[in-house]
């Protein structure tokens, strides 16, 4: 009966200064722990992506009344035990020079007008040289082939009997109401600044259309 009180005393720790009956700090509640290292993180990442602005000044560090870890580049209020933070020195990257990029024959053809003259070619598909066709409408389509595909700003130009008959970009190129007989014509390419690229070669075809003289005879009524 006389030892009990003593173990009642003895499950309770007595502390000292802070320290516990088994001489090791009392056990902190994880939720201020893990408060506590969020605050140390953040304050961290802040100090590091400002070290650019604070690489010349001195960082000091000191725990406040609340038992919290403070970063700053001011001092504390006096009496407060302060530590000087040094910081790593700043790492700077240069920036890698830009290579030039070999430029290809085809890359060359595109950039340079004397280029393109050698690499772009431009073909009359239809209708083929001496080719005759009948066409009483007198309509005609021309169908275009080019090689490599036009660049940027880059136009045909189509020329018929010496007069220009199509100027733009496609490769199919209607040309209503021919007159019948043989007709002359050639493609080109032409750049922004009205040089020309690329040249075909002359086709020459033939129209063949019903004179407007031609006259259905007439069957007499009976």
């Amino acid at each position: 009966m006389h030892h009990l009180p003593v173990i009642k005393r003895l499950q309770r720790p007595v502390s000292y200064s802070g320290l516990t009956h088994e001489g090791c700090l009392p056990p902190v509640p994880r939720c201020a722990y893990d408060r506590d290292m969020k605050r140390f993180v953040l304050t961290m990442f802040v100090l590091l992506t400002a070290l650019p602005a604070v690489a010349a000044a001195q960082i000091y560090s000191w725990t406040n009344a609340q038992g919290v870890v403070v970063y700053s580049d001011r001092k504390p209020p006096p009496g407060v035990s302060v530590h000087k933070v040094d910081l790593p020195p700043l790492i700077t990257v240069p920036v890698p020079k830009q290579q030039k990029v070999p430029t290809t024959p085809l890359a060359a053809a595109r950039q340079s007008p004397g280029m393109q003259a050698e690499h772009l070619k431009i073909q009359i598909l239809s209708p083929q040289d001496k080719q005759a066709i009948r066409a009483n409408n007198g309509h005609v389509t021309v169908h275009l082939t080019i090689r490599p595909a036009l660049a940027q700003g880059q136009t045909i130009r189509l020329y018929v009997d010496g007069q220009s008959a199509y100027a733009g970009h496609s490769l199919t190129i209607g040309l209503p109401n021919l007159d019948r007989g043989a007709h002359h014509a050639y493609a080109q390419v032409v750049s922004p600044g009205g040089d020309v690229l690329a040249r075909s070669d002359t086709v020459t075809f033939y129209v063949l259309r019903h004179s407007i003289l031609f006259k259905k005879p007439t069957v007499p009524a009976s």
